[in-house]
């Protein structure tokens, strides 16, 4: 029974999952076009919370969109889920943000407006040997003049 007793003390308690820290952050923001009839851009910056984890550039990071958004996504169809071997995977430079093409609602108004979506990415650790799938909720700001 003594044995048990002390096993049972130094096995730790069950992580939180809810409060870990996810193995990638991601924020937005939106920049507006250069000119009229350009396309605008949501920018989306990834930041890794360990130094070994690549975020894919194929299969490409996707934004969806809310539906009711000021904001049309313009990005084109995915070109398969290639990618997904650390040891063949290529990656983002995560020094520039990734961009999003994106057109204004033709029934857009004037004002600030809070965009909901979501963006899916896959990630890697090439040291671990392994890929995982992400998601990441996130709220763009836009404001239309």
């Amino acid at each position: 029974m003594l044995t048990l007793a002390l096993f049972l003390a130094v096995v730790p308690a069950p992580l939180d999952l809810q409060s870990a820290p996810p193995d990638v952050a991601v924020e937005a923001s939106y920049r507006p076009p250069a000119k009229a009839g350009d396309l605008a851009t949501v920018l989306v910056r990834f930041s890794p919370s360990r130094p070994e984890l690549r975020v894919n550039a194929e299969p490409a990071p996707r934004l969806k969109l809310s539906g009711e958004s000021v904001l049309q996504s313009r990005q084109s169809q995915p070109t398969g889920a290639g990618g997904l071997d650390p040891e063949f995977a290529k990656y983002l430079d995560l020094a520039q943000p990734f961009e999003f093409p994106v057109e204004l609602a033709q029934d857009a108004q004037p004002g600030d407006h809070l965009v909901d979506a979501t963006v899916s990415f896959a990630y890697c650790s090439k040291s671990q040997g392994w890929c995982k799938r992400g998601n990441a909720p996130i709220e763009i700001r836009v404001k239309l003049h």
